[in-house]
């Protein structure tokens, strides 16, 4: 085989690889808008791991979910566009088992391998991975503590009444 009749199948194999992937990719969303099981799933298992006082309290974990997904679809589209890139990269089952490690359904994923996940993630030399650990960690952190429930679990006894008042609450 020579060099361009090389080339040649490498490009073709390539394309065909990743117009495979692409097209085999999970929907994120199904057409009212909603986010897909898949996606919940995911969330469901690692905010858990984020935020301790929901370890041993599914009800909590699923509530938080939504307000997470709520919270989501207040910043702007190109912070929306990276947060869709995320949970792409975790419900892929390609990049679920090699960029994440995770190797079963999320449902069924052990905290200490999603443990082991955010820990690679955190120290990695990736920065991409780093930004998708910090990103993940700081909105779970805003949604969760800036959430008027949870203020109690601070310590916080709110804003001060000036500007509940300006923010009608």
């Amino acid at each position: 085989m020579n060099r361009r009749r090389f080339l040649l199948w490498s490009s073709a194999s390539v394309t065909v690889i990743s117009g495979g992937l692409y097209w085999s990719s999970p929907a994120l969303q199904d057409p009212t808008g909603r986010y897909s099981t898949s996606t919940l799933a995911a969330l469901n298992a690692i905010t858990p791991l984020i935020l301790p006082s929901l370890r041993n309290d599914p009800q909590a974990t699923q509530a938080f979910v939504q307000v997470f997904i709520e919270g989501i679809k207040t910043l702007s589209a190109s912070q929306q566009k990276a947060f869709d890139a995320l949970f792409q990269l975790l419900i892929h089952p390609a990049s679920k088992r090699f960029i994440c490690g995770i190797w079963s359904d999320w449902e069924v994923a052990s905290p200490e391998t999603i443990e082991r996940m955010l820990s690679r993630w955190r120290n990695s030399r990736w920065a991409l991975l780093n930004q998708a650990y910090n990103g993940l960690v700081q909105l779970t952190a805003a949604l969760y503590y800036g959430h008027p429930n949870q203020w109690a679990l601070a310590h916080y006894s709110g804003p001060p009444a000036q500007v509940r008042a300006a923010l009608g609450r």
